[in-house]
Parts: C-alpha cells; structure tokens; sequence
C-alpha cells in the first residue's frame, strides 16, 4: 500500500476514533485552563519565555481552545504514529517514511493554526515543547479530557 493512501486510511480511522471518544466520554469543556493569563506572545503570566514544559503547557493548550484545532492535531498525531508503527511492523525503515511522517503532520497542524485557530504555531518559539504537547494533548483528546466534536 502506498504511503498516500496508508494515510487516507488511517486519517479516516482517527477521525472515527476521535468521533467515538465523545460517545464514550461524552467531554464537557474546550479546555479547563485559564487562558486569560497568557498574552497570546509565547510568553508566560509575566512576560517571560517558558523554562519548562509544566509551565509551557498550559499555555500550550490555550493555543487550541478551538476544537477543530484539538481535532486536526488529533489526526496528525494519530497518522505519525500509524506511520511510524507501520514502518517498524514491516521493517521497512526509510528516512523518506520518517521525513513524510512530520510534513504531514505539520501541514495538518499548520493549517488549523492559520484557518481556524488563526494564531501563530508554538511551534515556531517552543519546538521540543510543542512536539511534547502534540502527544500529551493527543493522549488528553483520546481519553476525553476535551470537546473535539460540537
């Protein structure tokens, strides 16, 4: 199977299993951070740069408030796992499978950044704690800590 559609295939299924956990969990809030706090400028509560991810992620979150921003993160962090896991099950490792795994999951997270959020990626100021916060946040959305689907 091509990479294309390995990803048309498995974008369907988080979307699906995205769609499940509101029936299982049946999430009540966006986000249950205090977003009042952070200015918007990759700063913390006092105008300085996060040290630490603890710190970093509530603001993290507050860069998503939207649930279609939870929910194309969701699908971009469920694709690089579905890719990853695919290449280490086949033992098929390839640097272009690694390199597709990541554009594909930026375009995805990029695009609801610009469209839909419309605000500026974390990503560009706090790369390692954004890359931390894909996950965590994905872990959050699967175990119904938020509202991805109105």
């Amino acid at each position: 199977m091509s990479r294309i559609n390995f990803l048309l295939y498995s974008t369907l299924g988080s979307v699906v299993l995205s769609y499940l956990t509101t029936f299982v969990y049946h999430p009540v809030s966006h986000t249950s951070t205090d977003c009042t706090k952070f200015r918007g400028d990759g700063t913390n509560e006092v105008g300085q740069p996060f040290e630490d991810f603890n710190s970093f992620y509530p603001y993290y979150v507050c860069e998503h408030q939207k649930p279609r921003t939870k929910l194309f993160h969701f699908v971009a962090s469920f694709n690089t796992i579905a890719l990853f896991t695919s290449m280490i099950y086949s033992k098929q490792f390839r640097f272009s499978t690694l390199l597709f795994g990541i554009v594909q999951a930026y375009s995805f997270a990029w695009v609801s950044h610009f469209f839909i959020e419309k605000n500026k990626p974390a990503t560009w100021q706090y790369p390692m704690f954004s890359f931390i916060g894909d996950f965590k946040m994905f872990s959050e959305v699967l175990s119904g800590e938020y509202v991805i689907w109105e």
